[in-house]
């Protein structure tokens, strides 16, 4: 929870510092970027990120949720986990009911 605060509070200073960062979450991540990681705020790949020529998270996030739905081969490890932790707890419901016991003693 710390940590959470502490972000709050780096946000909290950058949007009194900056005016354009309390419109522009790109500005925003910049300013907090440039302050943790001590990044100069000029360097060329702040002055991108600050002209509007890269994507945005949202933007890249987005797509690529798109694009896992449409081709399951493309979808992360945390994805396959969950379907297969569902799928064993659906095994391990149909099993616990009563009615299907006998039917799973009889095909082992």
């Amino acid at each position: 929870m710390a940590r959470l605060d502490t972000l709050e509070d780096m946000v909290r200073e950058a949007l009194k510092r900056d005016t354009k960062a309390r419109d522009d979450d790109r500005i925003l991540t910049l300013d907090v970027w440039c302050n943790v990681f001590n990044v100069n705020p000029w360097s060329p790949v702040c002055e991108v990120m600050r002209n509007r020529e890269l994507p945005s998270q949202e933007s890249l996030g987005r797509v690529r949720r798109k694009i896992q739905e449409a081709d399951e081969s493309l979808r992360g490890s945390k994805y396959k986990e969950k379907v297969r932790l569902n799928a064993q707890l659906d095994y391990i419901e149909y099993v616990t009911e009563s009615d299907n016991t006998d039917t799973i003693r009889t095909t082992i």
